[in-house]
This record gives C-alpha cells, structure tokens and sequence, in this order.
C-alpha cells in the first residue's frame, strides 16, 4: 500500500468520489503511546482508501494525523542511514500512462514525462514515478514484477548515494540521492 500525507480523510474521500475513484468508509483510530520522556498520549489518525480495479496488487490511502504534535519533531526527523527524507516512490507498470493518470485524478496532480514512464505531482512534496517493467530493472528493481506493483523508492540521504537493487532491500530497489541543497 502506498500511503499519502492528508490534512482531512473525509474530505480526501469525498474528492475521490466525486472524480469517480472507487473508495471505502473512512477508518479512524487511535491508541496510547509512550512519548521518549515517558510521559503518555494518545495518538490518532483517520484514513481515506482508493483502488483502482487494473492495480489489485496495489492499494493507495491518505492519512490524516489527528495528534501531529507528537510526531513531527526534529529530533524524531534524524535516521542512522542519513535519511532525510522520501523524494519519490516508484510503480512498475506495463501501462505507466493509464496508471499515471489514476494517480493524477487521486490529486489532481501534474503528470509529466520522464525516462521510462511518468512522474506524478502528489501533493507539494509527494512524487510517484510509474515505469515500465523495463524502466524498474535499470534501476535495480526485481524482473519477476507481475502487473503493477511497487517496485522502488528514492531517499534524500545525506551520506550515501547510488542505488541499492531489490534483492538486497528486501524487494524493493533504493534510489539514494544528495539531499536538496534548498
């Protein structure tokens, strides 16, 4: 599944309706967790499900985080690997325009051209690059991809760069790029 920053589940559902995606009842919870001071919260998040019926392998939702103040800290913000954040998440499609253009009617993002396939404006800092099976395995994703599938992701890392292949990422390729200087 691929899942989308939301400000608002209900009415990313509603939006998707009425493009005439094919959506779910919204599902809301909420649990107790343990902050790093010890102390307790109440953590809560609404989500909004979309499918589309040529992607049964793949399932796309928003999430709307009801207690944002307890995750989005800077200190949360640092990985072991240099990571500093998701740049784009891949597809591997044998149609990369159909499939695109679904994800561009989720958000009505831009779809765009790019080597291989397209990419796909997500919302202000979200990106779907949909490529053909052939596109996947030059970036070290697995052959064996029936239909599509999520096959890769790419990583603003701040001490490495390349690509991890598939088999080594256990099935999914890792596109490591020098993070935005802006």
């Amino acid at each position: 599944m691929l899942v989308f920053k939301g400000d608002n589940a209900r009415s990313d559902i509603n939006s998707f309706a009425a493009t005439g995606l094919l959506t779910f009842a919204p599902f809301d919870f909420e649990r107790a967790a343990r902050m790093p001071d010890g102390t307790q919260a109440t953590v809560a998040f609404s989500l909004a499900f979309v499918q589309s019926p040529e992607m049964p392998k793949v399932g796309f939702f928003v999430c709307e985080n009801r207690a944002p103040s307890y995750f989005w800290k800077p200190h949360y913000q640092s990985h072991g690997n240099g990571a500093t954040g998701i740049v784009a998440v891949y597809l591997s499609s044998p149609d990369p325009e159909r499939d695109a253009a679904f994800v561009s009617q989720m958000f009505g993002g831009q779809v765009r051209p790019i080597p291989g396939g397209y990419s796909v404006a997500c919302g202000a800092a979200q990106e779907l690059r949909v490529l053909t099976p052939q596109a996947t395995a030059a970036l070290g994703g697995s052959i064996d991809i029936e239909g599509p599938a999520l096959a890769g992701v790419a990583i603003a890392a701040k001490q490495r760069q390349g690509l991890t292949k598939a088999d080594e990422a256990c099935g999914m390729f890792i596109e490591w790029l020098a993070p935005d200087p802006t």
